[in-house]
């Protein structure tokens, strides 16, 4: 689900969603190609393990286990409305997600490597664990992806912009931030 092609990925330069990890991008198809939240199923006989984000965009995010005959998610917040409300789930992930999008190519290095090991620790812990422990595993991935994001997001801000993305893609996005009353904390 965080497939963007072959070669160096341009979130401004690609044209009718043509990647799996789908970032709102072109003037044509830009409204129609946002990843709002991904799932992946492991269907086994005795586990059936289900691995979401609550968040946009995969590649920025943290699959985090669930197990639906369980009790499924921990308190995530309020359900995400039109504007920003950094208490949700999925707003506090925006800040990153719409911060890497300003400079994708360097930004998405600060933040991938911590994120497959958190997400390779909560596999090899999901495979091992008692079912009475699954909901301590999602609690405990819940809020590891939550502190891991602010930290991310702190980063990104640190680190500043190397390269720019196409005039128009910046204008679209600094529209959308207007909307959602975000423009003032992304980092550009």
């Amino acid at each position: 689900l965080r497939d963007h092609g072959t070669g160096p990925y341009r979130p401004d330069s690609h044209f009718l969603g043509s990647h799996v990890c789908a970032h709102a991008a072109n003037k044509l198809a830009r409204n129609a190609t946002q990843t709002t939240g991904s799932m992946v199923a492991h269907l086994k006989k005795d586990n059936h393990v289900f691995w979401v984000t609550g968040t946009a965009a995969p590649c920025t995010a943290i699959f985090k286990p669930v197990w639906l005959n369980e009790k499924p998610l921990p308190d995530i917040g309020p359900l995400p409305g039109r504007r920003f409300d950094r208490n949700t789930l999925w707003w506090h992930h925006e800040l990153l997600h719409r911060s890497i999008l300003h400079d994708y190519r360097h930004r998405i290095k600060i933040i991938a490597r911590e994120r497959d090991l958190m997400e390779e620790k909560y596999c090899n812990a999901a495979v091992r664990l008692q079912p009475d422990k699954r909901p301590d595993l999602t609690c405990r991935a819940f809020r590891g992806a939550r502190q891991a994001t602010e930290r991310w997001i702190l980063s990104i801000q640190a680190a500043g912009p190397q390269s720019k993305n196409r005039l128009s893609y910046r204008r679209y996005w600094k529209l959308q931030n207007k909307k959602a009353g975000i423009e003032n904390k992304i980092a550009g």
